[in-house]
């Protein structure tokens, strides 16, 4: 693997490169984390294709701007795909991730060979009102989230202990605390996606944005994948997402809303058995490009 940066949509940002032979995949996280935690996956993933990862805008190590919505995610998307020379990858992303993937084959049709999207954020009557921290508990719980910790080992401590991360696959975990801090003066370690950044994140982040003006226009094949517990992707929600999909297998696993990074193995599986399925080494037919439009708001 070999960490890389690149000039895209205005920043610079971080990207992992393992460098396997194959057709292009990349894999985007969810808010809050960094690359490095689709180590596991990508290390399976990496004999059949070429497996990229970056850190989205506002994480790791990428740029930090005071500028963030589900529309620049979008496009810092697309704006990647071009600069790194991804040709129609297949798309892979967990949360938000997984729904600025749906929302760029919206936008421009034939930008993914297939998609993989795990428990994605999908908000069919999102509200008409501007999101606050009394409005939406995951925005005002992130605030309370500690930041500063003595170590990278007191840390891994810590999370490896409690949820959501005491049922993470071990690597994915390590990875995820060896590269989402920040060494402080005083030998501390500080978290690189600060609690207030997070938070302001998932109050103009896919909450905002309406599923049904996205996901019926999702052409290219999709494994929708979600935690059997999952508090985020209902098994009502995901059953309307993959009935509005045009060509969509669905697939439950067990665990909550991290079930992709606690059963690494399961993942694997299915995702290698779905592109196995579809062929997904043939190009998709390019319908096109097209102006890059979240819709926002309505139901």
């Amino acid at each position: 693997m070999i960490e890389r940066f690149l000039s895209a949509n205005g920043l610079r940002f971080r990207y992992l490169d393992w460098e396997g032979g194959g057709p292009d995949l990349i894999l985007l996280h969810p808010t809050g984390f960094v690359a490095d935690i689709w180590a596991p996956l990508a290390q399976r993933l990496r004999g059949r294709f070429h497996v990229v990862a970056p850190d989205c805008r506002g994480h790791g190590d990428t740029d930090k701007p005071a500028e963030y919505s589900m529309q620049l995610l979008v496009e810092d998307l697309r704006a990647l795909i071009d600069a790194a020379g991804l040709k129609t990858p297949v798309g892979i992303g967990h949360s938000a991730g997984a729904t600025t993937i749906s929302a760029l084959e919206a936008a421009r049709p034939g930008t993914f060979r297939a998609a993989v999207l795990m428990e994605p954020v999908l908000n069919y009557r999102p509200n008409p009102n501007p999101l606050t921290t009394d409005t939406h508990s995951l925005a005002a719980s992130v605030l309370k989230r500690r930041a500063i910790w003595p170590s990278r080992a007191s840390a891994l401590d810590s999370y490896s202990s409690c949820p959501p991360f005491h049922d993470w696959n071990e690597t994915a975990l390590r990875e995820y605390v060896k590269h989402a801090f920040i060494d402080r003066p005083d030998g501390s370690v500080e978290l690189k996606c600060t609690p207030e950044s997070e938070s302001r994140m998932y109050l103009v982040g896919p909450q905002t944005v309406s599923a049904s003006g996205i996901i019926p226009r999702v052409r290219c094949p999709v494994l929708l994948i979600r935690g059997r517990d999952s508090p985020t992707l209902s098994q009502s929600t995901a059953d309307r997402t993959a009935a509005l999909l045009p060509d969509c297998r669905a697939v439950a696993i067990p665990g909550g809303h991290f079930a992709p990074f606690e059963q690494v193995q399961l993942t694997g599986d299915e995702i290698l058995r779905f592109l196995d399925e579809i062929e997904a080494v043939q190009p998709s037919e390019d319908s096109g490009p097209a102006e890059l439009s979240v819709s926002e708001g309505g139901s």
